[in-house]
């Protein structure tokens, strides 16, 4: 018999099924064009980029009216799909100074001194530079979301100062370099951004969940260690993200049960 009412889930590789919506089965491969289904954003159908607006899945041409009994499952190669679930729970806003404070250009010494403060995530950070700086460019020393060296140059803005983001992600920072020993005590500190690692590199532009409901995001895919994406609703402690996107790092499976 037909399927009258199934459920979608993925399953990344081995891990735990993720139910993405459920509701009356398409004849057709197109469950976009179905009426009736259940669409919360959290970890349900939040789907590929490109597919209506970002918002649902579209599958690849096989048709859902299989004809199996009520207790079978129906999984079919055919409709894999290369997608990775994330969740990241209220990471903390935004703060400058959160990874080190403000350290003069005409120090003597062109190390950071003492402790620095990790990320609460594997994220972005960015450099506040005092106007008037002088001491060159900032070399940051860390590892970034698959525990390998992370480091990048930042190039100093200028006499003018000003706010520059990392290229890459962190998840540590172990220590930082200024590039000279200027005559200017104008500081520059080490701060906390917010484009968040992800787990596999991006294939293309994924979809953002903030407390349930979809938004506007970037993503970046451009290097392995740069790679993550930006909310349009900034972090502040509070707020839940969960992402989704396509990726060719990870194979999951479609399966349709009554």
């Amino acid at each position: 018999m037909a399927y009258t009412h199934v459920r979608f889930t993925f399953r990344q590789d081995s891990a735990p099924s993720i139910e993405h919506g459920s509701g009356t089965a398409p004849a057709t491969s197109t469950p976009e064009a179905a009426t009736g289904w259940d669409r919360p954003i959290g970890s349900k159908i939040i789907g590929v980029a490109g597919a209506i607006a970002g918002k649902e899945f579209v599958w690849d041409g096989t048709s859902w009216d299989q004809g199996l009994d009520a207790d079978s499952t129906f999984e079919d190669a055919a409709d894999s799909i290369d997608m990775v679930n994330e969740a990241i729970a209220a990471p903390a806003g935004d703060a400058v100074a959160g990874v080190h404070a403000g350290f003069a250009g005409n120090d003597v010494s062109n190390n950071f001194p003492g402790a620095f403060t990790d990320p609460d995530v594997p994220r972005s950070i960015s450099f506040t530079f005092g106007v008037g700086w002088d001491g060159g460019d900032i070399t940051p020393i860390g590892t970034d979301i698959d525990d390998a060296a992370c480091t990048e140059v930042i190039v100093n803005p200028g006499a003018g100062g000003g706010v520059v983001q990392s290229t890459k992600c962190y998840k540590t920072v172990a220590s930082a370099t200024k590039g000279a020993a200027g005559a200017n005590p104008a500081t520059c500190s080490i701060d906390t951004w917010h484009k968040f690692a992800t787990a596999s590199p991006p294939s293309g532009p994924g979809v953002l969940g903030v407390d349930g409901v979809t938004e506007a995001s970037t993503w970046d895919k451009t290097t392995a260690q740069g790679k993550g994406w930006s909310p349009t609703t900034l972090p502040d402690g509070a707020k839940n993200y969960r992402v989704e996107y396509p990726t060719s790092g990870a194979v999951s499976v479609v399966t349709a049960t009554p």
